[in-house]
């Protein structure tokens, strides 16, 4: 596409966007309501520099019977790391977006179900 066809297209595109649409005091995300995103008790996400989510924080206390059911179907123990109280009772898993993704996808479902 020549560089004229492409400003040509750009000026068509934007001949699109009627007059009266005025946007310039526009809000994002004004009527977002954070009640109608999913609740999900016992999970912290972990987040990058950049406010994005990289791993979470699943906690064992609200959820050890799902914990226990994701154990025995897929994974070996050894791969998780897990914080601990001062009595060494386990508390929380740490799950990284990276490695185990597909992982947090399954037990997303199944808290949300």
């Amino acid at each position: 596409m020549s560089p004229t066809s492409k400003s040509q297209a750009m000026t068509d595109q934007d001949d699109e966007m009627l007059s009266e649409y005025d946007f310039s005091h526009g809000v994002r995300g004004k009527y977002f309501d954070r009640n109608l995103a999913p609740q999900l008790p016992g999970v912290q996400f972990l987040r990058n520099s950049k406010g994005q989510k990289t791993a979470v924080l699943l906690n064992l206390q609200v959820h050890q019977s799902l914990w226990q059911q994701i154990l025995s179907n897929h994974i070996d123990e050894s791969e998780f790391q897990y914080l601990t109280d001062s009595q060494t009772h386990t508390q929380s898993v740490f799950i990284d977006f990276k490695t185990n993704l597909v992982l947090w996808q399954e037990i997303y479902d199944r808290i949300i179900a």
